[in-house]
């Protein structure tokens, strides 16, 4: 039945259909936001955002390109079909700085994803990744000034606090809340290149980083893939020193990620989504991912796991 659904050329509706039988009754209702258009055309599929995509929260659905790209890849490759996938969009004038950064985000999200996945490949925004990438050659990590509140509020940061709790002696350190937001040559808001965002819980243990994207069970959209690779990304460029750590800070643990960051140690940069229940469709991707990292040459070891209930049990790891 589900090779019948697969045709040569299929608009959204047809791949949105094709994507509901993947997962079974669980994937019954699944369907790509009004701001995100889809087509196969033979073995490719442009997948085309709308303004609002490149410059919304990014685990939004409609601008988590990432996490719709490997969905479908993931969901051809399962009954043998190996698609291209080309990320277009549309082109937007000049923006306020609040949506420039979040568009600079787009622009370094969108650089490497298709610089990782040999699949993927953007003609409308080429020209633009290779701007921002030589207009931003000494890019610097935000520093936390502060802790984070004590006081645990409701939903995820409750989570948070109770997720380090429960595991932080598996850890060498584990703490939230990292900021993550990157900036031109030093830190001011004048010098910011992207829009501010935060590691929901991080890790390190001997020479490997843990990024953990934490999600209760009422929130199960598929961005988490988007947010944790952004996450992993920069992380990763931050332990190759692309991205420069400028000073030190003793709040939220940042000065063991330091200590790393200046002993050049790192080797591994380890991602996972830690929730109850995910999108049906998020766990399919794990494969499609592994596979495109281990071919991806890096001086670090870089994994985003998927499957998250591999690892959940409360806020315990497994």
């Amino acid at each position: 039945m589900i090779m019948e659904l697969i045709q040569k050329r299929m608009d959204k509706k047809q791949i949105e259909k094709f994507l509901r039988t993947i997962g079974g009754k669980e994937t019954s209702r699944v369907s790509f936001s009004s701001y995100v258009d889809v087509e196969k055309i033979d073995d490719l599929v442009v997948l085309k955002l709308s303004s609002k995509g490149l410059i919304d929260n990014m685990q939004s659905d409609a601008s988590a390109f990432e996490s719709w790209a490997l969905i479908i890849r993931a969901a051809f490759e399962s009954v043998g079909i190996f698609v291209r996938i080309r990320i277009d969009g549309e082109k937007l004038d000049e923006l306020p700085n609040r949506d420039k950064n979040h568009y600079n985000r787009f622009l370094y999200r969108i650089g490497k994803f298709v610089d990782i996945f040999e699949w993927a490949y953007t003609d409308d925004f080429s020209e633009e990744i290779a701007i921002f990438n030589n207009a931003h050659t000494n890019m610097v990590l935000n520093v936390p000034t502060q802790e984070a509140k004590k006081e645990a509020e409701k939903g995820e940061a409750t989570m948070e606090r109770e997720f380090c709790i429960d595991n932080k002696s598996l850890f060498d350190c584990l703490d939230h809340q990292l900021p993550v937001r990157l900036f031109d040559d030093g830190i001011g808001e004048t010098a910011a290149v992207t829009a501010g965002g935060f590691v929901d819980a991080w890790a390190i243990i001997g020479n490997t980083v843990y990024i953990f994207e934490l999600k209760l069970g009422d929130n199960r959209k598929v961005g988490a893939i988007a947010e944790l690779m952004f996450y992993v990304n920069v992380i990763s460029d931050v332990m190759t020193q692309k991205i420069q750590i400028l000073s030190n800070s003793q709040y939220r643990s940042f000065d063991k990620l330091k200590e790393l960051y200046d002993s050049r140690g790192c080797q591994n940069v380890v991602g996972r989504i830690i929730a109850k229940k995910s999108h049906p469709l998020v766990a399919i991707t794990n494969k499609t991912i592994a596979d495109a990292f281990s071919k991806h040459h890096s001086s670090i070891c870089i994994k985003i796991e998927t499957d998250v209930n591999r690892y959940i049990n409360n806020y315990k790891l497994r």
